[in-house]
């Protein structure tokens, strides 16, 4: 008699730890999701400010008059340091130690999060 009674025990406790496995099975799905978005979202941040910031930065440098007759490349350095440094500010951009890029994702993550547009407007 006393198989009979735990044997309904044991089922529900199965039931139980199945449907527990289940959710924490999705929580953690749902949590790799949402590193995976940050981590997207993070790059997007880091290209506009490699872009922006960095981008304009070597423009200005590239434009200097500091060229001399043995150090110059040539034709081929004209025709390729821009994408040269475009490259360099993308990747500088993207680093993970990047102060500017964390300060605008970190921003933009509380303005997302609190439910307030990123334009500054009151919602």
């Amino acid at each position: 008699m006393s198989v009979k009674s735990i044997s309904p025990i044991n089922t529900s406790l199965s039931s139980a730890f199945a449907a527990t496995t289940q959710q924490t099975n999705a929580l953690s799905m749902a949590t790799a999701q949402q590193g995976l978005q940050a981590k997207s979202d993070r790059k997007k941040v880091g290209e506009f400010v490699g872009n922006v910031f960095y981008g304009q930065i070597f423009k200005q440098m590239q434009q200097s008059t500091f060229k001399t007759k043995y150090m110059s490349g040539g034709r081929g350095e004209e025709a390729f340091s821009g994408q040269l440094s475009m490259e360099i500010a993308k990747r500088l951009g993207q680093s993970t130690k990047n102060p500017v890029t964390t300060k605008i994702y970190n921003t933009m993550e509380k303005r997302i999060h609190h439910g307030r547009p990123i334009d500054g407007t009151v919602a």
